[in-house]
Formats: structure tokens, sequence, C-alpha cells
């Protein structure tokens, strides 16, 4: 483990206990200096929280706010999801699977699109994380990565498209937020240049899933979606990437 790496696991992680965390902590007097700070800020922190009485039933109400606002948002996506879902089946008189897998072929667009509005904080990060926690973040999903994750992510969190389970990343490129989704197991279609609620967009289908990327700015997207088939499907399928937008 290098300083800035060091750094930004300090950051995200002062008590991590990582082995290569801790190795570079012994051989390194700047970075153990940075540690020690970290640890007394830390240390402080804790204790301004301790010290100070908290309301009755603090934690009960937070836990049901927080559950009352995930089960709103996942049964927003879900009734999204589930509309378009039930139009498919009127419209070709087919069953649900095949449905879903007419959803997934045609609709990931738009409900890639839907789904930015709901977590724009995602969009203003701009610290980038250690390829571990996007490992994690993909791990959830039980998607194991053939390659090292792209520069430059800020955000990764598994979450519902639609009716779809998928991973949810921030990343930037000219400091320009680029949202990504993959959908494991679910192939969409061929996309290089969708337009969906005044972003520019592509889709791809890969091996194990589909990628989804959106973006205020075209241009970019084409040399991201060429990193990201790499991580994903390994260094050999890159190029086969579509073109630009």
């Amino acid at each position: 483990m290098e300083c800035l790496e060091f750094r930004r696991w300090l950051g995200a992680e002062p008590r991590s206990q990582n082995p290569d965390f801790l190795a570079h902590l012994e051989i390194c007097p700047p970075c153990a200096a940075a540690w020690r700070r970290a640890q007394a800020f830390e240390k402080k922190l804790r204790a301004a929280f301790f010290d100070t009485p908290e309301p009755s039933r603090l934690a009960d109400r937070i836990l049901l706010k927080q559950a009352t606002l995930v089960r709103r948002a996942h049964r927003r996506r879900w009734q999204k999801g589930v509309a378009l879902v039930a139009s498919l089946i009127l419209i070709v008189g087919l069953g649900t699977p095949l449905a879903l897998n007419l959803l997934a072929r045609y609709g990931l667009p738009m409900l890639s699109a839907e789904h930015i509005p709901g977590e724009t904080m995602s969009l203003s990060m701009t610290q980038p994380l250690p390829d571990d926690m996007i490992r994690m973040g993909f791990a959830k999903r039980e998607v194991q990565l053939a390659g090292p994750p792209p520069s430059g992510v800020t955000y990764v969190q598994d979450c519902l498209l639609g009716p779809f389970k998928a991973v949810h990343l921030v990343m930037r490129r000219e400091g320009i937020p680029i949202t990504v989704f993959f959908i494991p197991n679910r192939q969409g279609q061929s996309r290089p240049d969708f337009i969906e609620k005044g972003l520019y967009g592509m889709e791809m289908p890969l091996q194990h899933g589909t990628l989804l990327l959106l973006s205020a700015k075209a241009a970019i997207l084409p040399a991201v979606a060429k990193a990201w088939t790499a991580t994903l499907d390994g260094p050999s399928a890159e190029t086969a990437t579509p073109g630009s937008i």
C-alpha cells in the first residue's frame, strides 16, 4: 500500500485492521503521524457524542425514520417496474418471466434515468473509494470482478433498478459525474447512444449482466465503458465496446 492509498483509507476507515494498511503504518513515519492525528480526532469526536445527552428514544426514532424512507423508496421503484411489466403483459399476453425479459431488454435506460433523482447526493461525492470497497459493493450482488476497478469511483451501493437488483456507482471524469449501473444476470440491448431525461447514455450487454452509463457529457462515456468492460469481463473483452455517441 502506498501513501496516497493509505491516506484515502485512513479518511474512510481510521480504525481499519486491514493488513496492508497496518503494514504501511509500521514503516512510514509521516503516515503514522497522520494516523495518530486521526485517532486523536476520533477520540474527541466520540467524547463529544457520548458526553452529550441524547433525546428520549432517539435511536428508535432514527431507525423508524430510516425504515420508513427505505420502504417508501423501494415501494416507488417497485411500483414503476410493476406498472411497466403489467403493461407488457397486457400488450403481448405473455407471462411475467417473459415480460421481465422484455423490460430488461427495452426499459433499462428509462429505469436508470428515473433512479438518479432519488439519489442525487451520490453525484456530489468527490472522494475516490479504495478498490476493496468497490469490490465489496459488487460482492453484495454476488458479482466477482475480473479486473481492477476503474479509477475515480466515489460512490457504490446495491440498489433496486425498478424490479431488478443492481450495483449503483458514481465516478468522475473531467470533473463530471458519471452514473454507472450493473444489473447481474440480465441481458439488455446494445445501445451505444441513447438519451434519457436529458442525459447521454450507453447500454452494453456483458458476459454476466448489463452495464449502463449515464452522464451530462457524451464524449467521456466510451472510454469509461471500455474500462468497466475490462473490469467486469476481463482485459481481453475491452476491445468489443461500442463506439462514441
